[in-house]
């Protein structure tokens, strides 16, 4: 039997919004290390939560290696940011990698116009 699916909305009791938030960040991290030995990524999370001034930080590599990157930068592919509004598309996006593959060959000529979505 399967999970049951969550609508993905802010919880307004807030016990039950701290105790998720602490089991989520817990893993998010764990994501981030096993993303990080099994690809070779490096990898920085940072999290921090306002409701008690909590900051975890995880970095693969060094802290330094961060440094140079930056959207400018000349060793970065692709920069990508997403915030919280932009869930929907990076679901979407998430779905049409699964089927098809890097997401760059889906930037064009599709029927979800993920490049002006991103620019918007």
């Amino acid at each position: 039997m399967g999970r049951k699916k969550i609508e993905i909305e802010r919880i307004d009791d807030e016990r039950i919004r701290r105790v998720t938030f602490k089991k989520r960040r817990i893993g998010l991290l764990k994501k981030a290390i096993q993303l990080s030995k099994l690809t070779d990524a490096n990898i920085q999370l940072k999290v921090y939560n306002k409701e008690d001034d909590s900051l975890i930080e995880y970095f693969s590599h060094s802290e330094t290696d961060f440094h140079n990157l930056g959207k400018s930068s000349e060793n970065i592919y692709e920069y990508s940011k997403f915030f919280n509004k932009h869930y929907n598309l990076v679901a979407r996006l998430e779905e049409k990698v699964t089927r098809h593959g890097h997401p760059s060959n889906l930037m064009k000529g599709d029927d979800l116009d993920f490049g002006s979505d991103l620019e918007t």
